[in-house]
């Protein structure tokens, strides 16, 4: 305690009583619940001739340290921790980008600052390539399609143990998934025998259902966080159009645009639509106010660009484009300092869709 405080400088608040046992400690329910008092649990318990500590994002509930040491070396524990902790909370937690990157046929999952830094690997995968990457609202999940050419299917990935889990079948061409905040649901694309459309499904898989048919080719369904309208393009007359749709008053808009919108998805608040549009090969990022009802342009450098994703705070906007050759990096808009835009990777590997984690992580 006293190198929390008096160290580290930290507001220590024990868990109210009564103490849980040490299995029901670390379970969603008892995490989410600690969650409201702060943001980092640390735990440590013996057990037979083992110490066991822990320390735990409660908002991601990630486990950022986690050591077994034999019980006689307790003192050396300790100090052990110690330096540990103190390289762990050296760094400020940051809202991070996690994008997917393709090299030398293996595919992975990373973690990166706004700024260009930090680049840290989440899990690797033998399976690929990924897109659509999304993150749920909570920061627990991500969704994503992994595209065989002739086959797509949707995966999920558990942020905290970093498991994948297949959600749909592989008889179907199922992509674009997006988190559906107020219903907890997972809403995608897909063709099924004589049905096409939009459709939904529970977090784990079960209860997939055809929430729109289209005869028209449809893409991105997206989700504004209160539930209150509901976005997708749809291919019309050779044309890729955003539908807008007010769930409440069930009319639906089509976006006035000149040429093609792709991808679009709404910011934290609601209030503005971001989508990349393409007019005569030319690929640019622009928002579209839901009450206001104005197009704004963001980049006027028209190389191609793809899958915007606006930060938590509104700040940025991280995307993946491809400035030169057939390369796909990661970039970000910087929205608090007139637009600017930085380029966060310049490899040779092939990155994927970015995503915004909706809360600061260590990781």
């Amino acid at each position: 305690k006293d190198f929390f405080t008096q160290e580290a400088n930290l507001l220590v608040i024990l868990p109210p009583e009564p103490l849980p046992s040490q299995e029901e400690i670390t379970t969603p329910a008892y995490l989410e619940k600690l969650a409201l008092l702060g943001n980092l649990l640390f735990v440590a318990y013996e057990k037979d001739s083992f110490i066991f500590i822990d320390l735990i994002d409660l908002h991601f509930r990630q486990e950022i340290l986690s050591m077994v040491r034999k019980k006689e070396d307790g003192a050396k524990t300790v100090e052990l921790v110690k330096e540990r902790m103190r390289k762990i909370l050296a760094l400020e937690p940051a809202i991070k980008i996690v994008f997917p990157r393709e090299e030398n046929g293996q595919f992975f999952l990373l973690t990166l600052d706004p700024q260009g830094k930090r680049e840290s690997t989440l899990a690797s995968a033998d399976f690929g390539p990924i897109e659509n990457l999304t993150m749920s609202p909570d920061g627990q999940l991500l969704a994503f399609t992994v595209n065989q050419g002739y086959r797509k299917a949707i995966y999920l990935f558990q942020m905290r143990d970093r498991t994948f889990q297949l959600l749909s079948p592989w008889e179907w061409r199922d992509t674009s998934p997006s988190f559906v905040e107020k219903d907890q649901k997972i809403v995608f694309v897909s063709e099924r025998n004589t049905k096409k459309g939009i459709f939904t499904m529970n977090l784990d898989g079960s209860n997939q259902s055809l929430l729109l048919e289209k005869e028209n080719p449809v893409d991105a369904p997206s989700f504004s966080r209160d539930g209150q309208r509901f976005v997708y393009c749809e291919l019309t007359g050779g044309k890729w159009q955003l539908k807008i749709k007010n769930l409440l008053s069930q009319k639906e808009e089509t976006l006035d645009f000149p040429g093609n919108v792709f991808q679009p998805v709404f910011t934290f608040d609601g209030q503005k639509i971001v989508f990349v549009g393409e007019t005569d090969g030319k690929y640019d990022l622009y928002t579209y106010s839901v009450f206001e009802g104005n197009i704004t342009r963001l980049t006027v450098d028209n190389f191609p660009k793809a899958h915007p994703a606006p930060s938590p705070d509104g700040r940025w906007i991280a995307f993946r484009g491809q400035k030169e050759g057939n390369n796909w990096d990661i970039f970000v808009l910087d929205l608090h300092r007139k637009n600017l835009m930085y380029r966060l990777t310049s490899s040779l590997s092939r990155e994927g869709d970015p995503v915004f984690t909706p809360y600061p992580i260590y990781y």
